[in-house]
């Protein structure tokens, strides 16, 4: 499990993280790009391999496994907006007990639920295209909330579904199922809720 703070499009975006192996480490160690000017205590240990945490600014990680018995690796991982506690709920909810193939299934048969709603003809080019940008129509905004309700608002307090967080352009998502975020990345959304509108694609609770 970890975090990382960062800053750019989103000012101060938390993004917290649990990973899930299917095989254990061997031993792991990381490199930091951006050297800290001063450790502390820290010093005094070797920081860099299988130390039990990782921390710097521009971290660059290994990890090692004996794959001699098995060469199979199975790695999940999901995110959260709120804390480590969110995104490992968020594993245990979304990926626990569930094989590769599994996962495969079920996206596979959520996408072509979504997708069917509308049935074009054409060349295998023409029909790749079409459904490529119904899909990218579609995976914005992003349901932006962990499994227990909780998520991240604009002011960085922790909300429970209810207020919206992603801005102005999905105001009226207030009131949804679901909490919505990363809408207006680029502004696609304005032509998207248009064509959700047209060929009643709207997400649920809109």
């Amino acid at each position: 499990t970890g975090y990382r703070i960062t800053n750019g499009w989103a000012r101060t975006n938390y993004t917290y993280f649990a990973i899930s192996l299917s095989q254990p480490i061997k031993d792991y160690g990381y490199t930091d790009k951006g050297k800290a000017l001063y450790k502390g205590f820290w010093r005094r240990f070797n920081t860099d391999r299988n130390f039990p945490e990782m921390t710097g600014r521009k971290l660059v990680a290994y990890f090692n496994f004996d794959t001699r018995q098995n060469p199979e690796l199975v790695i999940k991982v999901a995110l959260s907006a709120v804390s480590i506690e969110g995104a490992v709920k968020n594993l245990q909810a979304e990926a626990a007990g569930k094989t590769f193939n599994q996962l495969v299934a079920e996206a596979n048969s959520a996408w072509n639920r979504e997708l069917d709603v509308l049935e074009a003809k054409g060349t295998p080019d023409q029909l790749a295209m079409f459904y490529t940008s119904l899909y990218h129509t579609m995976i914005n905004p992003s349901v932006y909330m962990d499994v227990d309700g909780r998520y991240r608002g604009l002011d960085h307090n922790i909300h429970i579904m209810g207020y919206i967080s992603c801005g102005a352009p999905f105001l009226e998502l207030a009131k949804t199922p679901a909490e919505y975020g990363h809408g207006a990345v680029y502004d696609p959304s304005s032509a998207a809720k248009c064509t959700w509108h047209v060929a009643g694609l709207e997400p649920d609770g809109q």
